[in-house]
């Protein structure tokens, strides 16, 4: 996902886990001479959306500098259930219903900048080892 993040206005994904074995990476690039942005991500089973100016709102945060142009974020099945223990039940009923695990993703500029541009990869891993990876589609939420 190729995306452009605005001063005060944060871009925002989210991808629901279905399978709670995997582990999920998140490789976060700046695009040369676009700004330096910075990642945030929420692990969470109900909706919340990060921002810098709320720390509980984000578990992760990784920010892009001249120098770094890509971070990685690497969320292990461990990692999920201990942000967040619905995430044990990720994509299986529970209490008659149904638990979804979300990862939220929040994407935003860095201080002085009026836009930023970044790519966004979220990889599948079956386990840690497996160096096989899917990419999937981030959708932005409505």
């Amino acid at each position: 996902m190729l995306g452009v993040a605005q001063v005060g206005k944060n871009t925002y994904y989210r991808y629901f886990l279905t399978d709670k074995t995997q582990t999920v990476r998140l490789r976060f690039t700046g695009l040369i001479n676009k700004g330096n942005p910075s990642v945030m991500v929420k692990i969470k089973g109900h909706k919340i959306w990060p921002e810098t100016t709320k720390p509980e709102s984000y578990d992760f945060k990784e920010q892009l500098t001249d120098d770094i142009g890509r971070q990685f974020i690497t969320l292990y099945p461990d990692t999920r259930f201990y942000e967040d223990p619905d995430c044990l039940y990720a994509g299986f009923a529970q209490d008659g219903g149904s638990e979804l695990c979300g990862i939220y993703i929040g994407i935003e500029c860095g201080y002085g900048e009026d836009n930023c541009a970044f790519r966004l990869l979220v990889e599948l891993f079956d386990t840690v080892e497996d160096e096989e990876t899917t990419e999937i589609e981030l959708v932005e939420p409505e």
